[in-house]
């Protein structure tokens, strides 16, 4: 009997290589045609801007790679695409190291080899992992243990990868692998934990080593101890699963709330609750996003408000280079946040992503079917329907670029500061003024007063 897609739409089990898929139409449909191979890779991968850097002493080249009339046009003067042909390709030459019997022949070290034996084949009780999992680590492996003694053909991933990490941090040799949500991603990292920190053979060993460890009675010991400890959230307190912008969130508690349940603490070994907030608003993703500025470009090439925002600042995603929507600093937000996790002083960062704006207006309020409200609706259709009030601040139009002093933030800056300090009433300890450590206004109790 032969198999139709809606009947079987799954194939491969996620603890196999997957062999088989179902072949698809140029819109996407399902053509019922059952192909023996494993589906390639046709993903793309936003490429942002480079953000501007002074020019080095010395002639230079910079070479940009475009997408040619093959990829349909998809690239913008916007917005430019890399679509990722060289997955397909980095999985093959992993299929044919994979498939080599022989482990003397993987070309890893003795370590390497018994946790990759182990991973492939151990007999699992009850949770073992996907595919997915062990082809991630496997790619892990073979660019840096196998690649580099392959000669040219190795030598050219490892370019590529030197390529992406250019402008970032060239001296740090990173590699970025990307599974879909519900993949096991924490699971990835504990055997790269593994395969990095532990010469053992099995994952039991690294229990056994102490790198897996009850957690929670290690922080209770510090707290006991009088240990300082940090933790820092992931995400906005509006992607919060309870309390933000619900469906548009991610998947738990971004909050204080988090921290207590993530780290197994009592509440009230909690010290410093602090607040961190960006000079203006951004959100990824969709949801109502009341402030949200327009972007893009007008039909004379020039950059739209947001996008005048988004460009200085650097506004996209660290991984997948998404673009974050940009708008005026929503106060009506922020102390939503401060209000809800008891926050006892704010680190206002990126100021100088505002420094050649003549005027910054600040929304203080919302208009919901002609009623002004100031906090945020528990509904998403209202949230959605509202309108910003603004308070217009002056701007002040001069360099706080690495600016370390409040002393010396230029009196409409200090202003600003103040305004935010007002309308939440939370202080405004930290003010950061560029991507450096050391650009940082460090406010003292007197200051603040």
């Amino acid at each position: 009997m032969q198999l139709t897609f809606f009947e079987h739409p799954i194939l491969n089990s996620p603890y196999v290589y997957p062999g088989r898929h179902w072949e698809l139409d140029a819109d996407g449909q399902p053509t019922n045609r059952l192909i023996e191979s494993r589906r390639r890779s046709d993903l793309i991968t936003p490429v942002p801007k480079a953000k501007k850097r002074k020019a080095p002493k010395g002639p230079t080249v910079q070479v940009e790679l475009e997408l040619t009339a093959d990829d349909e046009g998809l690239s913008t003067a916007e917005q430019k695409y890399d679509p990722t042909p060289i997955i397909n390709e980095l999985r093959g030459y992993v299929d044919t190291w994979r498939a080599l019997p022989n482990p003397q022949q993987w070309q890893v070290t003795p370590e390497t080899a018994r946790l990759l034996q182990h991973w492939r084949h151990h007999q699992f009780q009850g949770v073992r992992p996907f595919f997915c999992q062990i082809e991630a680590v496997e790619t892990a492996i073979w660019l840096t243990e196998v690649a580099p003694k392959l000669g040219g053909s190795g030598k050219k991933f490892r370019e590529h990868l030197a390529g992406a990490n250019a402008m970032s941090n060239p001296d740090l040799f990173r590699i970025a692998l990307k599974l879909a949500t519900g993949a096991g991603k924490t699971t990835v990292m504990a055997m790269l934990i593994a395969l990095g920190f532990t010469p053992a053979a099995t994952l039991a060993f690294v229990m056994a080593a102490g790198f897996i460890a009850d957690t929670a009675s290690l922080l209770h010991a510090a707290a006991a101890a009088d240990k300082a400890m940090l933790f820092e959230g992931a995400q906005g307190v509006m992607l919060d699963v309870d309390y933000g912008t619900y469906p548009y969130v991610t998947s738990s508690n971004t909050g204080v709330g988090g921290v207590i349940t993530g780290s197994g603490l009592s509440h009230k070994q909690l010290g410093e609750i602090i607040g961190v907030v960006k000079a203006y608003t951004t959100r990824v993703g969709g949801g109502p996003f009341p402030v949200e500025l327009p972007d893009g470009t007008d039909a004379a090439g020039k950059l739209a408000k947001g996008e005048e925002i988004r460009q200085r600042g650097g506004e996209f995603g660290a991984t997948t280079g998404r673009p974050r929507r940009c708008g005026w600093l929503d106060l009506v937000a922020v102390k939503f946040a401060c209000r809800l996790n008891g926050v006892d002083s704010i680190a206002l960062t990126k100021l100088d992503i505002l420094d050649p704006e003549p005027e910054l207006p600040v929304c203080i309020a919302y208009e919901l079917d002609g009623v002004q409200i100031d906090t945020v609706p528990a509904r998403l259709t209202d949230l959605a329907r509202v309108k910003p009030i603004y308070q217009v601040l002056p701007g002040w139009k001069s360099s706080t670029s690495g600016v370390q002093h409040w002393s010396d933030l230029p009196p409409a800056a200090q202003s600003y500061v103040a305004f935010i300090e007002r309308t939440t009433g939370v202080p405004v300890k930290w003010i950061g003024t560029g991507p450096g450590r050391e650009a940082t206004v460090v406010r003292k109790a007197a200051a603040r007063a």
